[in-house]
């Protein structure tokens, strides 16, 4: 799908690659910001958008790749998140078998961490580090001009012709492009008014890379992301998500004048993710925790009806390990005030790490039950991935725990130093196995119509299943849980159940939205 035809000089693709971590409609919002990039510096170029998703069959993803390199592009670009590896390798090995390749970018969450594994099998591919319209707009100018310097582009590695390894430096635009938006109206739509991690110390995240001196998180102007959501209302849209990992950041005045110009803005239905330290600080003044208030009550107003709350932990050992640099009693203190706003929550929790211990995971379980929190439990069954270069990493691999890299996720498998928490999130694993690929499906249709998901009781039925499964799991020794293996198929009727009972209504919607229609067919799949 053509985007800018004007006067050619040079022809690009930019593919987003779609794994089984991204929802399948989840808006190519990085391809899409770095194709207003390029049009905005180069009025002439000619930039394309495709999709390529695991979702698609092989006969559809090789009749795509076929096609575009067919069309002889000057430059192709891949986006390669997290669960990509393996549709990426095929995509470069298809796109490599040309006499006469292209200039290959690759950019996202994988190649970012790993770029030595890309560069080892496709030695001429360039990487770009972190976000990459500086990068991108740079190399596509470059070409333009037929003056290729690739030490001048700035975010990039690549292999000299001697075989070495180079890495210019880092370097961010100060404000990004509006989207170019492909099928509006096919996506959940994303906003960004953000970038980057306020707080950037956690020993588990993997965070983009910066030069000295560069912030890690900065908020865009208000023109700018106002612009996004006109974008987004001309299209008809009113629903949407901002894409920030913590809305707020260090910024609760700058959140509040944002909050205050979208309450312009009639009928509008987001959401946004924060910290819970940034929602209610303890340690802050009572002045400060007011402002912090009157954000919310006015993105309420806006038109908020989602938050998603990074908790991770409701205990304060597990939390300390994380590095969050938040009490348990700081967690339950912002889901509180959340709750007198009367919106939907959603809690991300890791629960399980290779070093959790038996007390802990009870006290988590019993804090879950007795604040009632199990109900916004992003994933009950969640499990802290040791993700490359991270101190999390860096800890197991001093106490031997550290097994292979697992190259598709940029992350390694671990083991637990508990042999009966190991034996638990066995049980757990498998769970997720048979049926995460249901929930992930069912959970983006709840967040993907925030205010208005027809499943939400069949969220929290689902929910409270896994609860009971794990302190079910508890209450059993570690030389006893075997025995329990012939019980197991009864939980996964109960899930199988829930599963029908949404298939049901499901059949009785004439107009399914694409996350619905999606959820059908994996459904279909669980052949219940």
């Amino acid at each position: 799908m053509t985007l800018f035809t004007l006067d050619r000089r040079i022809r690009c693709c930019l593919i987003q690659l779609y794994g089984y971590l991204q929802p399948t409609n989840a808006e190519p919002l990085s391809i899409e910001t770095l194709a207003s990039a390029i049009g905005n510096a180069l009025p002439s170029a000619i930039v394309d958008l495709q999709i390529l998703g695991n979702y698609q069959t092989a006969a559809e993803q090789n009749n795509l790749l076929a096609t575009i390199q067919a069309s002889k592009y000057d430059v192709i670009g891949l986006s390669c998140p997290q669960g990509t590896y393996e549709i990426a390798s095929t995509a470069l090995r298809f796109i490599y078998t040309s006499p006469d390749p292209p200039h290959v970018v690759l950019g996202n969450a994988l190649p970012t961490s790993l770029p030595d594994l890309f560069l080892t099998d496709f030695p001429h591919v360039l990487i770009v580090r972190g976000w990459g319209e500086t990068a991108i707009v740079t190399l596509c100018r470059q070409i333009a001009e037929n003056c290729i310097q690739l030490e001048a582009v700035p975010s990039l590695t690549y292999l000299d012709t001697n075989g070495v390894r180079r890495d210019t430096p880092i370097e961010y635009t100060e404000e990004p492009a509006i989207p170019s938006r492909i099928e509006p109206t096919r996506y959940f739509a994303r906003v960004e008014a953000s970038r980057g991690y306020h707080y950037n110390v956690c020993t588990f995240c993997s965070c983009p890379p910066l030069s000295k001196g560069q912030p890690t998180w900065r908020r865009f102007d208000s023109r700018v992301i106002l612009a996004q959501v006109r974008q987004l209302i001309e299209a008809g849209i009113t629903t949407f998500t901002f894409a920030d990992e913590d809305f707020l950041g260090n910024d609760p005045e700058g959140a509040l004048d944002l909050a205050q110009k979208m309450c312009d803005f009639p009928g509008l239905d987001f959401a946004l993710s924060v910290r819970a330290d940034n929602t209610v600080n303890l340690h802050g003044s009572r002045d400060e925790n007011k402002l912090r208030l009157r954000v919310f009550q006015t993105l309420k107003k806006a038109g908020l009806s989602l938050v998603f709350i990074g908790v991770e932990s409701l205990v304060a050992s597990q939390l300390q390990r994380y590095g969050k640099g938040i009490s348990p009693e700081q967690s339950i203190t912002a889901i509180r005030l959340l709750e007198t706003l009367d919106v939907e929550l959603e809690l991300g929790l890791i629960l399980f790490d290779p070093l959790l211990t038996l007390e802990e995971l009870l006290t988590n379980v019993e804090m879950l039950e007795v604040t009632g929190f199990w109900r916004y439990a992003g994933s009950l069954f969640s499990f802290l991935r040791p993700q490359v270069d991270t101190p999390y990493e860096k800890l197991l691999r001093k106490r031997h725990l550290l097994g292979a890299l697992k190259p598709d996720t940029a992350d390694y498998e671990a083991i637990y130093a508990d042999a009966h928490i190991g034996e638990i999130a066995r049980y757990c694993l498998e769970w997720n196995r048979r049926f995460k690929h249901f929930y992930m499906a069912l959970r983006n249709v709840d967040r993907s119509e925030v205010g208005t998901s027809h499943f939400v009781e069949e969220v929290h039925s689902y929910r409270y299943t896994q609860l009971d499964f794990l302190r079910t799991l508890l209450a059993y020794s570690y030389e006893d849980l075997d025995s329990y293996a012939s019980d197991v198929g009864s939980w996964h009727k109960k899930v199988a159940s829930i599963a029908q009972d949404i298939n049901y209504r499901l059949s009785s919607i004439s107009e399914k939205t694409a996350a619905e229609s999606f959820l059908s067919r994996v459904i279909l799949r669980l052949g219940i």
